[in-house]
């Protein structure tokens, strides 16, 4: 039998080998009173130390060890210190979920950015006993100043598949960060709404500044079935008018072979009308936007701009 309180005094020893052996111990024993003295050996000197306290600190698990290696992400001068700790949470599961979710709540930036990438790495371990308590913090953090914890933000909330999140998400598609908004289309197409579609939709009828952020949206989310939802809002004068030619040219790819001529006619329109006025690189796009709807109406405008060519 292990002498626990042994094995623990141990820890302290000067000799590698003696340490090592104390730590293999209180691992096959998953003693929880070891749980202190293993997380103050992440800071030993050895390698192989370390790495063992780390891996014994997994074993024994719980929620006991995700608070105890919580402090650690307060370690701003040691990296090392903090990515273990990171990765004890993430292999923790559920437990490293619920121990970090109340430092979605911090003021310090670098600890609250770790605790929200630490979320997302954890839920990809192990589902989390508390997704719907995470995601709600998380959804509270989506106007934060810093477009760095917005965009990591977005991005947990995608794997955590947070559906109550999608609405915030959508309003995120207007920011001014152009990182932050990929980082938030990414998350849309993610999580995989059922009515992703149609709550983008809903955005583009609002006369305020989502609206073209939610066309460029569903220009990366529909798909040939979305036809029909999607064609009457591009029809609208207000919305072809202000879609962009690359927006337009997406459409164009994903609705693909559930275009029918009317809608043929609208796209056609739209490309025609930057070929009067769009810069050259407009122009390259609309005229690689007609060759893929393939439609011969679309002959007259192309024999009509090559007319007006200069050279």
């Amino acid at each position: 039998m292990t002498d626990i309180d042994a094995a623990i005094a141990m820890l302290s020893s000067v000799d590698t080998a003696l340490r090592h052996e104390a730590i293999e111990a209180i691992g096959e024993t998953g003693e929880r009173r070891g749980i202190g003295p293993l997380v103050a050996l992440l800071r030993d000197c050895d390698l192989g130390t370390r790495d063992a306290a780390v891996n014994t600190l997994i074993s024994i698990g719980g929620a006991e060890v995700a608070d105890a290696v919580l402090p650690l992400l307060y370690e701003e001068d040691d990296a090392a210190l903090r990515n273990m700790a990171v990765e004890i949470l993430e292999r923790l599961g559920g437990f490293g979920v619920s121990a970090v979710i109340p430092l979605l709540s911090e003021k310090d930036e670098d600890v609250l950015k770790f605790a929200i990438d630490t979320i997302g790495r954890c839920v990809l371990s192990s589902a989390p006993p508390d997704v719907n308590g995470a995601a709600a913090s998380l959804t509270r953090l989506c106007g934060h100043p810093n477009p760095n914890i917005r965009a990591s933000t977005a991005i947990t909330l995608a794997k955590l598949r947070a559906f109550s999140s999608v609405q915030s998400l959508i309003e995120m598609l207007k920011d001014d960060d152009e990182w932050v908004r990929f980082s938030v289309l990414e998350a849309l197409g993610s999580i995989g709404s059922p009515d992703i579609i149609d709550r983008l939709l809903s955005a583009v009828e609002r006369d305020d500044m989502s609206r073209l952020a939610a066309i460029d949206a569903l220009s990366n989310l529909v798909h040939e079935d979305d036809a029909k939802k999607v064609m009457p809002f591009i029809e609208n004068r207000d919305i072809s008018f202000a879609i962009s030619t690359d927006t337009a040219v997406r459409f164009m790819e994903r609705l693909g072979g559930s275009l029918e001529d009317r809608d043929k006619e609208v796209f056609l329109d739209i490309l025609k009308a930057r070929l009067g006025y769009g810069s050259i690189e407009e122009k390259r796009q609309a005229l690689s936007g007609i060759r893929l709807l393939k439609y011969k109406g679309a002959i007259p405008a192309l024999v009509a701009f090559a007319a007006d060519l200069k050279e």
